[in-house]
C-alpha cells in the first residue's frame, strides 16, 4: 500500500524550504548575520539590563503575531551591547516561521540608495516602496554617521518610517542614539519611534556594556 501522507510530506517539506530559504535571500541579512539567535546570545554575567533586553526581544518575537499598535522593538544606546544581534535574532526567528523581512543597515543602506537615485527616480521608488511594505523591516544603526545627517536622509527616513507608522507594520530599529537624541534630529520621527516602541523599547547608556571592550 502507498504510504500517502508519506510521499506527500516531502514535497511539502520542501516548497517550505525552498520558500524560507527565498525570504532568507530577499531579507539582505549577511552570512554572519543570519547565524545570530537567542541561544547564542550571551548574557551569562553580564549586567542586568542586557539580560532585560534580551527579554524584551524574545518577548517581541515570541508576541509578534499579537502585537497591533505598540509592534516596533526600538534598541538604542551603547555601541557593542548587544542591539544588532538581537534585531537579528528576532528576524531569524521570524523569517523561519515564514514572515518576509528586510534588513537595512543605515550607513550602507543609504549609500546604496544614493546610488540607485542615480539611476533614476523610478529605481530609487522602487527601493523604497520595498521598505515600506515589508512584513517586517530591521533598520539597523539608525542615523549611524560622522557628521549630521543630510536633509535628504531625514526625508528619506521619514517617508519610510512614516508609512510604517500610518499602517502599523512591524518595524525593528537600533541605533546608537538616545530618544533625545532622536527626537532633536527630527521630533516627527523620533516621537513616532517611541509611540510605536512603547513597551518594546530598551535604551542602554555606558561604555561599560560595550562587550567589544571588556
Amino acid at each position: 500500500m502507498v504510504d500517502i501522507e508519506k510521499n506527500c510530506a516531502a514535497p511539502c517539506s520542501c516548497q517550505a524550504d525552498r520558500r524560507r530559504e527565498r525570504l532568507f535571500k530577499n531579507s539582505k541579512i549577511t552570512p554572519g548575520f543570519k547565524s545570530k539567535t537567542f541561544d547564542n546570545f550571551c548574557s551569562q554575567n553580564r549586567p542586568v539590563v542586557i539580560k532585560k533586553m534580551l527579554q524584551s526581544a524574545w518577548h517581541y518575537a515570541a508576541n509578534f503575531k499579537l502585537l497591533q499598535e505598540n509592534n516596533w522593538l526600538v534598541l538604542l544606546g551603547e555601541p557593542g551591547c548587544g542591539k544588532t544581534h538581537l534585531s537579528c535574532a528576532v528576524a531569524n526567528q521570524l523569517l523561519e516561521k515564514g514572515i518576509s523581512v528586510l534588513y537595512f543597515p543605515h550607513v550602507q543602506g543609504m549609500n546604496e540608495l544614493k546610488d540607485t537615485l542615480r539611476a533614476g527616480e523610478e529605481s530609487l521608488e522602487a527601493r523604497l516602496w520595498d521598505m515600506r511594505k515589508v512584513h517586517l523591516l530591521v533598520w539597523d544603526d539608525l542615523f549611524k554617521a560622522r557628521r549630521e545627517p543630510t536633509p535628504w536622509t531625514v526625508e528619506i527616513v521619514f517617508d519610510i518610517l512614516n508609512y510604517r507608522y500610518l499602517n502599523m507594520l512591524p518595524t525593528i530599529i537600533s541605533s546608537e542614539l538616545t530618544p533625545q537624541n532622536l527626537l532633536s534630529i527630527d521630533a516627527a520621527i523620533g516621537s513616532r519611534i517611541m509611540e510605536r516602541g512603547r513597551g518594546h523599547t530598551m535604551v542602554v547608556s555606558g561604555i561599560e556594556y560595550n562587550y567589544r571592550i571588556l
